[in-house]
């Protein structure tokens, strides 16, 4: 059995061109798919899965789908068996309400907190309706991400942790060292 793994990342919705880079990665994908099964045509009768996490939530939906209609005309077959989506970004504006009530009924933050993230949560949802995507962002970003902050997002702050993807294991990283360790793959 192989596992391919293709990363794709980088490509936004939105761009300063005219064609935005979405509809760009929605021909990207299945092109690359069908040069890899010709390229590689020994791996064409395996399994196939489209998976991804993250903002994949709105790119493994679109080459499933893609995949499942195109695959009866097409002249290279892919064995598509389904998709899988960890902590998937599939709608934003839907899923922003959502992280208040979420991160409270886990007990992460108190009643306080939760209100502020309802607030946060309710401005951000009122960015992507404007379509003021960069500004939207930047509320999820300060909530949850940290990624463009030069301090550690509210999440962090709040919960002490720094892994948002897990909180029962509530830092980034502990159980990829512990298994480095254990292997001895940090030795020369």
């Amino acid at each position: 059995r192989w596992l391919c793994f293709v990363w794709h990342h980088g490509l936004w919705s939105m761009t300063l061109v005219m064609a935005p880079w979405s509809l760009v990665s929605v021909h990207l994908g299945p092109c690359a798919l069908t040069q890899f099964f010709q390229i590689f045509s020994e791996y064409q009768s395996n399994d196939f899965y489209a998976t991804g996490e993250s903002y994949a939530g709105k790119y493994v939906p679109a080459i499933g789908y893609y995949i499942h209609k195109h695959n009866p005309i097409a002249k290279v077959k892919i064995n598509f068996k389904g998709v899988a989506i960890g902590d998937g970004l599939c709608d934003p504006e839907l899923m922003l309400g959502g992280y208040g009530d979420f991160l409270y009924q886990t007990g992460l933050i108190d009643m306080l907190q939760k209100q502020y993230v309802e607030q946060q949560t309710a401005s951000g949802v009122q960015l992507i309706q404007q379509e003021k995507w960069v500004e939207a962002f930047e509320v999820f970003d300060s909530l949850l991400n940290g990624d463009i902050l030069p301090y550690p997002s509210f999440f962090q702050n709040a919960t002490g942790c720094t892994n948002y993807f897990n909180y029962l294991q509530c830092q980034v990283g502990t159980q990829s060292k512990a298994y480095i360790q254990m292997r001895g793959l940090n030795k020369g």
